[in-house]
């Protein structure tokens, strides 16, 4: 009779578990990308919004410095080039977009500027990536 030697598990993965652990990381990779891609686009869209803010706060000190009313015209070479709120035009960050302005001195909560791509009331490229402030009643 042969003594009997207490069997010892194998030691390693098998291909199945490596197949599952593989399967798990590719998953958790794809999810990063579709919620990176989320994030960039409303970073973005705020960045744009900030923008156009600051355009704003540019205009109503342009306004208050000049003594000008509602409907003044606002000159682009009193706006934008040397020795004015804004060296050259502002671009939307989102995709180098241009932005459409007023020319003249907007009502209280009127916007001067709109994001040209991506403006709800110019028909946007894709409304889910609107650009226009959502609460502009303090302008």
């Amino acid at each position: 009779m042969s003594p009997h030697f207490p069997r010892t598990p194998r030691r390693g993965v098998t291909l199945i578990e490596l197949t599952v652990v593989i399967s798990m990381i590719i998953s958790l990779i794809s999810a990063l990308f579709v919620s990176a891609k989320y994030y960039r686009e409303a970073s973005d869209r705020s960045a744009c919004i900030a923008q156009i803010s600051q355009i704003q706060k540019a205009v109503r000190s342009y306004q208050n410095l000049n003594n000008l009313t509602t409907g003044d015209i606002i000159e682009e070479a009193d706006f934008i080039g040397p020795d004015t709120p804004f060296e050259q035009a502002l671009q939307c960050p989102s995709d180098g977009g241009e932005y459409t302005y007023l020319w003249e001195v907007p009502a209280s909560g009127v916007p001067f500027a709109f994001c040209a791509e991506y403006d709800r009331s110019q028909g946007s490229v894709d409304p889910t990536l609107d650009h226009t402030p959502e609460n502009g009643a303090a302008w």
